[in-house]
């Protein structure tokens, strides 16, 4: 079982983007949180899938794209999100979440 959540990893890490989770239960709703990708951009994100992300969780996926998508915590497991949208600047990101 470790080898197969290595192996996820590691092609989900030279495939997708890799991220940190930066803040949880932004503007007081516990599904959203906020991604920092290690390209620079936050991500503005809904929670779908029950989890216990944290901040500072290290998270991968395709998370330049709006919709439905998974991402991958540390564990292997896959968690399903929206990507509200992504931005350059964090504000931007929380006015996605926030309004």
């Amino acid at each position: 079982m470790k080898i197969i959540i290595t192996l996820i990893l590691l092609v989900s890490s030279l495939l997708a983007d890799k991220g940190y989770v930066l803040k949880t239960e932004v503007c007081g709703d516990s599904d959203n949180i906020i991604i920092e990708t290690t390209d620079g951009w936050y991500i503005a994100v809904e929670l779908y899938t029950y989890s216990y992300l944290d901040e500072g969780d290290v998270v991968f996926g395709n998370m330049k794209q709006y919709g439905y998508t998974d991402i991958i915590d540390r564990n292997g497991n896959e968690i399903r999100v929206y990507i509200e949208d992504w931005e350059t600047n964090l504000s931007d990101a929380y006015e996605e979440l926030c309004d």
